[in-house]
């Protein structure tokens, strides 16, 4: 039978995926050459540089349709599959960059490092990350952001 999600109390549909990018390319708003920084990024990001670095490096770029035309690898392949059926359902959580006592130790360690050395279930583990995160959003030492 087809895979489905947690259960009912799923907030997204099955199916959505976090994809992000991993380069976080900044033009610094006092750099001696905004223009020619802005022109860089401009080039880089180009469609023709995005397939020549996913043909190269065989990673996907945050350039739509920086792989038609191109052969890809089984494992490129997958990864547009899934980013296509997964539609307007992607998501870029910044919980690694926001939160990151709460990625590291308590998700990363305590709840999925914990479930991984067989010394939680999965049902354990998504319960315990969830008081985590309930714990997080109550604690007003810790700034909370939003996306905009």
């Amino acid at each position: 039978s087809a895979p489905t999600g947690i259960d009912s109390s799923d907030k997204m549909p099955f199916g959505t995926i976090w994809a992000s990018g991993g380069e976080p390319f900044i033009v610094p708003a006092k750099a001696k050459n905004t223009a020619g920084g802005m022109e860089q990024l401009r080039i880089m990001l180009s469609e023709a540089s995005s397939k020549n670095f996913t043909s190269k490096v065989k990673s996907l770029t945050a350039y739509n349709g920086g792989t038609d035309g191109i052969t890809l690898t089984p494992g490129l392949k997958s990864g547009v599959a899934a980013l296509e059926k997964a539609g307007d359902n992607v998501v870029n959580p910044r919980l690694q960059d926001w939160y990151v006592q709460l990625q590291k130790e308590q998700i990363g360690v305590a709840g999925l490092g914990e479930m991984m050395a067989g010394r939680l279930t999965p049902a354990e583990a998504i319960k315990k990350i969830q008081g985590f995160a309930d714990a997080a959003a109550k604690d007003s030492s810790i700034k909370h952001y939003k996306h905009q």
